[in-house]
C-alpha cells in the first residue's frame, strides 16, 4: 500500500518481498524455503506507550478490530518453519488483520 511520504519504507517492504522470493527460486532446487512475514500492528510494549488516541486510529483501521499479538504473529512463523508448510516458498504471509486486503 502507498502513503504520502512513506517512499523509503515502501521501498524497503517491496525490497524485502522481491528478495524472499529470488531466494525461494534460487534455493528450492537444495531443498531451503525463503518466506517473509509482514505483521501488521501488534500489541508489544512499543504500542503500549502511545497515546491511546494513536493506537485507537490504529485499530480503527484494521478490519479485525484489534491489535494482532505477538503470539499470532509467532504462530504463522512456526507454521511457515514447520513441515507443514513444506510446499511453501516464496510467500510474503500479510498477518495485518486484513489491514493490506482493503
Amino acid at each position: 500500500m502507498g502513503a504520502a511520504n512513506s517512499q523509503a519504507y515502501s521501498a524497503a517492504k517491496a525490497g524485502v518481498a522481491n528478495f524472499t522470493r529470488s531466494q525461494a527460486v534460487t534455493y528450492a532446487p537444495q531443498g531451503i524455503r525463503f518466506n517473509a512475514v509482514a505483521p501488521g500492528y501488534v500489541n508489544t510494549p512499543l504500542l503500549q506507550t502511545l497515546p491511546s488516541d494513536v493506537t485507537d486510529s490504529m485499530v480503527a483501521k484494521m478490519p479485525v478490530g484489534r491489535l494482532a499479538e505477538p503470539s499470532e504473529i509467532a504462530n504463522v512463523i512456526a507454521f511457515l518453519a514447520s513441515d507443514d508448510a513444506s510446499i511453501v516458498t516464496g510467500a510474503v504471509i500479510n498477518a495485518d488483520g486484513g489491514y493490506t486486503a482493503q
